[in-house]
């Protein structure tokens, strides 16, 4: 029994790092191709509403999200896709403030006690709200969507919304439930960089989305870097030549790089309506270089300027593996030059649509008896493992994969044996 015990062990763990390993050559692959084969932009073309129309295919990174409000009006915004099912955006387009409580966008309801009660200070919107978002991709008219294929959404996280106070203007991952494919024309852009810059992007666009829609249609704009009212590492600030809109957030400030686009900010934070905009109007971007590590953990999109920068420390018993990566600083006149950060670095999400995010409470994770309990917070992160043994001499053999689900990392792996004589160890 117990050899038998040990062997579905050792499976479970093969099976996982060869998940792991799939992952890690899926990135690789994509660190290669990422913002690659791309034209740029013509500064040539014929002036629209708030910058230039982008032509076919200029802009393949940029993706429309849709979402009903609680008027049933749909509103919309510019993404940017990172990997073939990753997108980023940012947190208004699902969530707003009324009086001081955040509330979700669809309907105006408030977030339940379990959305934010599992130690992870990343926000997943639940089942009913992510059945609301559309994402669609390969158009140049975000009010122009027949015939165009709707991207099914499988998650929608959001970077830190669930760390108080919430102040929104944060950036949301979406992770589609099926990778794009070459029928959709849309290819990712690089997350961040550690090169040195000038301080000159270009952005891409949808524009106003507030129904009276003025033009839809996606266009370009350049960018130039200025000192941000309220410095941070996770942030930089610049001034557009064309005025930017609403349906404009979630937008990259791109760069070309050698011969790779690279996403160095997502638009976060400006005025909501274009007419309180002008030339000297600054405007808030999260600061993509800095945040990697997250969109890392979260995604498995790692670019390659992290692995370089990761320190390894072991401990002999039990094994165990601490991973820290010391980002590069990207600053920008005004920000802070301070140290760089340290987050904690793993592959990013490796498994299928789980429970996590659903808005159902969790009903436990423990072996069933008198110990057991069903506090949804209860998960298999919990130190303690509430396992019966029915004899001395029985050895149960519990593996804990709920740390793992999250981080992707093997080493987050426990697997316990309890007994002879109710003795528990980790193995």
């Amino acid at each position: 029994m117990v050899s038998f015990l040990y062997s579905t062990a050792l499976v479970a763990i093969l099976s996982i790092s060869s998940i792991q390993a799939n992952n890690d050559a899926w990135n690789q692959d994509l660190q290669k191709t990422c913002g690659t084969n791309m034209p740029a932009h013509s500064h040539y073309a014929r002036k629209v509403l708030d910058g230039t129309p982008a032509h076919y295919n200029e802009s393949p990174w940029s993706v429309g999200v849709y979402i009903p409000d609680h008027e049933n009006k749909t509103v919309y915004s510019t993404a940017t896709l990172i990997s073939d099912r990753h997108i980023l955006t940012y947190d208004w387009i699902f969530l707003t403030n009324v009086s001081n409580e955040i509330r979700y966008r669809s309907d105006l309801s408030a977030p339940d006690e379990w959305t934010c009660s599992r130690n992870d200070p990343h926000m997943v919107l639940p089942i009913n709200q992510k059945r609301q978002v559309a994402v669609f991709a390969d158009i140049l008219h975000a009010d122009r969507l027949s015939g165009r294929k709707q991207l099914e959404v499988g998650k929608v996280k959001i970077i830190n919304g669930c760390v108080k106070p919430h102040t929104m203007n944060r950036v949301a991952i979406i992770t589609l439930k099926h990778p794009i494919t070459a029928q959709e024309k849309a290819r990712p852009v690089c997350v961040g960089s550690d090169e040195v810059t000038k301080n000159e992007f270009g952005f891409y666009g949808f524009g106003d989305n507030r129904g009276e829609v003025l033009d839809a249609r996606l266009r370009y704009t350049e960018l130039h870097g200025v000192p941000c009212p309220n410095p941070s590492h996770e942030t930089f600030c610049v001034k557009s030549k064309e005025p930017l809109c609403n349906g404009d957030f979630g937008g990259a400030a791109v760069k070309k790089m050698g011969d790779k686009m690279k996403a160095i900010g997502i638009y976060i934070d400006g005025p909501y309506e274009c007419a309180k905009a002008d030339k000297n109007t600054v405007y808030t971007f999260a600061n993509l270089t800095s945040i990697a590590g997250q969109i890392c953990d979260r995604t498995g999109v790692c670019p390659k300027y992290l692995s370089e920068k990761i320190t390894t420390t072991r401990t002999t018993h039990p094994t165990a593996v601490v991973t820290t990566t010391t980002l590069p600083p990207f600053t920008l006149a005004g920000s802070i030059t301070g140290a760089p950060t340290e987050v904690p670095h793993s592959p990013g999400d490796i498994g299928g649509d789980h429970a996590e995010g659903d808005g159902i409470p969790y009903t436990g994770t423990s072996v069933p008896g008198p110990n057991a309990t069903n506090d949804p917070r209860d998960t298999t992160n919990d130190p303690k493992v509430n396992c019966v043994v029915d004899d001395d001499d029985d050895i149960h053999i519990h593996i804990k994969l709920g740390k793992f689900r999250e981080t992707g990392n093997e080493e987050d792996i426990q697997v316990i044996r309890r007994g002879p004589k109710k003795r528990a160890q980790k193995i």
